[in-house]
């Protein structure tokens, strides 16, 4: 999957700053230059090297993109600004939540062969953008990962209301994300 891809080249490059040794920015470099040619299509996000069969906005990982473009140079510009015009139109306008795999062609939810839930929904993989929007809005000061999980916030703060009232889970169902009551927790 490419999300480990992404996650790994920006280990091996944050090695390379933690240990001050410039083989594991060489390894980062070639894998950032393989992702380029077999994650990437057209400046769109593949989920795999081998397989597109649908959009996972967690994949959306704007931070890795800049920090590849800042340390290997490359077109990451536009691969982020394509990233975000998928991400917005798989984000609901209601709720400011994105399901775990959007189609292509509409960018509406949908359930894939690669889907971690049997549910189409905002679940593990989906729980996954805000934080990485958060993640590109304080290395970068994105001003669009900012707006993306403003979204989600103006409306999670008044429909929770704690901490405790956030959901692991919400169903799309009829157009519409509802709490999935299966997966409710505790957290608190």
């Amino acid at each position: 999957a490419s999300d480990a891809d992404f996650d790994a080249a920006l280990a091996l490059v944050m090695a390379s700053k933690q240990w001050n040794n410039n083989s594991y920015l060489d390894a980062g470099k070639g894998l950032i230059s393989w992702i380029s040619t077999n994650d990437i299509k057209s400046n769109k996000i593949n989920p795999g090297n081998q397989w597109n069969d649908g959009f996972n906005p967690s994949y959306s990982t704007t931070a890795n993109f800049q920090l590849f473009q800042d340390v290997a140079g490359g077109s990451w510009s536009s691969v982020i600004s394509q990233a975000y015009t998928d991400l917005n139109a798989c984000q609901d306008s209601k709720t400011g939540l994105v399901p775990d795999w959007c189609s292509w062609g509409d960018h509406k939810p949908t359930l894939t062969a690669a889907a971690v839930s049997n549910d189409i929904g905002f679940y593990d993989d989906a729980a996954r953008t805000p934080w990485r929007m958060a993640w590109a809005y304080y290395w970068y000061g994105d001003t669009k990962a900012q707006a993306f999980n403003k979204k989600v916030v103006n409306w999670l703060i008044p429909e929770t209301r704690t901490a405790s009232g956030v959901n692991s889970g919400y169903k799309y169902v009829g157009n519409e994300y509802l709490v999935d009551k299966s997966t409710k927790r505790n957290f608190v």
